[in-house]
């Protein structure tokens, strides 16, 4: 076996493993692929294999040139012609597909997902675009290379920058992502929001039916919006009662207000949005003190690495921060247990809640 294959058949085993485990995967839909431009092919995993039973040589090999299998008796993932169109249009690496549920709800109800925060757009410069709906003759006939036709089409309609934006929403699909490499592409699809599994957790408690009067999204986004005056607001309050009382008592209230949050899906959506708001304006209250301070602090000359740190501090946690809220849920019973819910927002908060504490112990006065 050439020796390249056979290399880009291992990364691409490990990357569906590694897709498999994220709760991102629903079956067996979804996949993801690694090209080399340079040998002319992309690997793949093979149609309707379980993933737990896959092995490097079962992934297969593909010619970017004219689409056919190379060396392989197996029948490759049925989103191949897709993702052979969007490795011709894009200069990609690796592209990812799977029906995670929250993207998929919003790819199948034909809903862009808007720009509404710093989370989104660290990786996605703008909204997240829906394709239009393929026409029935596009369905009946070559669905697959249809699909990723639809996705170039959006992307050169628009005037989009695959690389600005690398992903799409296929309406009444699921997304699709593409990355310089597979770990960056499936990052993409990580970045989700536990507030809005919230929401639909807590509106399938409500009684009696309809549950929320708004969509679960709808309701996230004006929270996390909303929530950005309240570092403002923060900033203003420590200006007056002192930096490190300000950042304690934000950061035991959000702590708290989270556990309250996760106690509340079952009550009246009325109290549990607003209890959201609340706990999303708590969690940014001491943001803008926290880099105030930290600038006043730092000296003059050090000023630049001193934020350089902060950040990556700060993003770091952003990565870690839902990892931990999802094992949570689940070691806790999963996402049907209020309980669950309860220690996942525990989990998150509990560096907040300790913080009091810790500054107590080993903090200046």
């Amino acid at each position: 076996m050439n020796p390249t294959i056979s290399a880009l058949q291992e990364a691409v085993h490990r990357a569906n493993l590694e897709l498999a485990t994220s709760g991102l995967v629903m079956g067996t839909f979804g996949n993801v692929s690694i090209a080399d431009r340079r040998a002319g092919l992309f690997v793949i995993k093979p149609s309707g294999v379980a993933y737990d039973a896959l092995t490097p040589a079962h992934m297969v090999p593909v010619s970017l040139k004219s689409g056919d299998v190379i060396g392989s008796s197996l029948r490759p993932s049925s989103d191949t012609l897709t993702h052979l169109e969007l490795y011709r249009a894009f200069d990609c690496g690796a592209v990812v597909h799977t029906h995670s549920e929250f993207a998929t709800l919003f790819a199948q109800t034909r809903r862009s997902i808007r720009c509404m925060g710093t989370t989104h757009a660290d990786y996605f410069r703008g909204d997240i675009p829906v394709t239009r709906p393929l026409r029935p003759e596009e369905v009946a006939d070559d669905y697959e290379r249809n699909t990723g036709l639809v996705i170039v089409e959006t992307f050169r309609e628009r005037e989009l920058d695959p690389h600005q934006v690398p992903g799409v929403l296929v309406a009444n699909h699921a997304p699709f992502t593409w990355g310089a490499d597979a770990a960056h592409a499936m990052e993409l699809f990580g970045s989700r929001s536990w507030m809005v599994a919230f929401l639909v957790f807590s509106a399938g408690l409500q009684t009696p039916a309809p549950g929320f009067p708004w969509h679960a999204a709808t309701i996230a986004a004006v929270a996390n919006l909303v929530s950005v005056s309240a570092s403002i607001l923060g900033n203003e309050i420590a200006l007056r009662i002192g930096r490190r009382p300000w950042i304690m008592i934000a950061m035991a209230a959000s702590g708290t207000t989270g556990i309250v949050l996760g106690l509340s899906a079952p009550w009246h959506w009325a109290i549990v949005a607003a209890l959201l708001v609340v706990y999303s304006m708590l969690v940014m209250a001491e943001s803008a003190t926290l880099t105030a301070g930290l600038v006043a602090a730092a000296p003059a000359e050090l000023r630049g690495a001193a934020m350089g740190l902060y950040s990556l501090a700060g993003f770091g946690g952003g990565l870690l921060g839902p990892v931990v809220f999802g094992v949570a849920l689940d070691a806790a019973g999963g996402a049907a247990s209020v309980a669950a819910w309860v220690i996942a927002y525990a989990a998150i908060g509990s560096g907040c809640l300790a913080a009091p504490f810790v500054a107590r112990l080993y903090g200046r006065g």
